[in-house]
């Protein structure tokens, strides 16, 4: 069984005999008390001011104390192994969603020539149809024969969609929907050429197949989306 911080202080406030923390249980204990309640205090009080912030900004000075104070209290009270873990959060990134450096430039340089390849765009009643269809849907198709402009046209709905706050990712296997996903950012993954380019590719439609579920599953949450490119031939390929 297992009881948030808050709860224990109150149950060792009103059913235990421990010895109250030197400035009782409504205040930040001094440091030199180190004592299991004052610790237990120690983490109620900071959480409580952290949880309440309104803006989710932190001073460096506070977080460079209270961080010692709560790691501190953690580690008398979880042991060495937690004071371990302690010192590896500390230099965590917080976003396990980032994209590496090398993938952001390539995402870049993508975009800026898709620009300029789209200067010579005409808009068509189709690509007006695949924007309308990506902002409704998570997941759009566009399938055609080769040379008639699914690729052109896939190029000018991610720039606008790029326009509209969108994080732009190039997909090279459907693993990096579930590696790069971000739960708090608009991300839209691109891919030309789905499943093949000629025929359809065995191995490809097998690791989409594999990761299918994990990806719906993401898509729940509404930020991501996806749009693929397919020649015709392939999308009528038989498995």
């Amino acid at each position: 069984m297992s009881f948030d911080v808050t709860l224990m202080v109150t149950l060792l406030r009103n059913l235990t005999k421990l010895p109250p923390p030197t400035g009782g249980y409504d205040n930040l204990p001094l440091s030199t008390d180190t004592r299991p309640t004052a610790d237990l205090v120690r983490k109620k009080d900071y959480r409580n001011e952290l949880a309440h912030m309104n803006d989710g900004k932190i001073e460096s000075a506070f977080f460079i104390t209270a961080w010692e104070d709560i790691s501190g209290a953690v580690g008398r009270l979880g042991g060495t192994s937690i004071v371990e873990e302690c010192k590896q959060l500390r230099l965590k990134h917080l976003d396990q969603s980032i994209v590496p450096w090398n993938i952001e430039v390539q995402n870049s340089q993508m975009l800026d020539q898709w620009r300029k390849n789209d200067v010579n765009f005409v808009q068509t009643v189709e690509a007006k149809k695949v924007l309308e269809c990506v902002k409704k849907k998570s997941c759009v198709t566009i399938t055609a024969s080769s040379g008639v402009g699914k690729t052109a046209t896939l190029q000018h709905v991610v720039l606008k969609m790029a326009g509209e706050g969108y994080d732009v990712l190039r997909l090279t296997n459907p693993q990096d929907i579930v590696k790069f996903y971000n739960p708090n950012k608009k991300t839209l993954f691109v891919m030309d050429d789905f499943c093949g380019t000629y025929s359809i590719n065995q191995s490809a439609f097998h690791n989409w197949k594999t990761d299918l579920n994990r990806i719906k599953e993401l898509l729940q949450n509404k930020l991501p989306k996806i749009i693929v490119a397919c020649r015709l031939q392939v999308y009528k390929d038989e498995v």
